[in-house]
């Protein structure tokens, strides 16, 4: 598959295939927040970021099934675990095959 004049590897489409559909105003428009654990036990709340940074934190492993995630365009400013996203944990589920509960 050629994206962009690059000739990718089968292995790298399965990275670029979640980020192909994303219109440039989704990216714009995304607004994703999420708890971050603090050193001293508490917690921190990051963002605003895009979509596609948000699917990069999850492929990288720093937003898990069990983090809580916020969106005003996606879940309506309510807090919930990522797993509770259909989509967003099929995405963990594909970048995580390995992990306990993927599948």
């Amino acid at each position: 598959m050629t994206v962009c004049g690059t000739k990718l590897h089968p292995n790298q489409m399965q990275l670029f295939i979640p980020y192909v559909a994303l219109r440039e105003e989704d990216e714009m428009s995304a607004d994703w927040f999420f708890m971050k654990k603090s050193f001293f036990g508490g917690a921190k709340t990051v963002g605003p970021i895009g979509e596609i940074d948000f699917m990069h934190k999850i492929e990288k492993g720093e937003i898990s099934p069990e983090t809580m995630v916020s969106s005003t365009s996606k879940t309506h400013g309510h807090w919930m675990h990522l797993k509770e996203i259909r989509v967003a944990y099929q995405h963990w589920k594909k970048s995580h095959p390995t992990a306990n509960g993927a599948a």
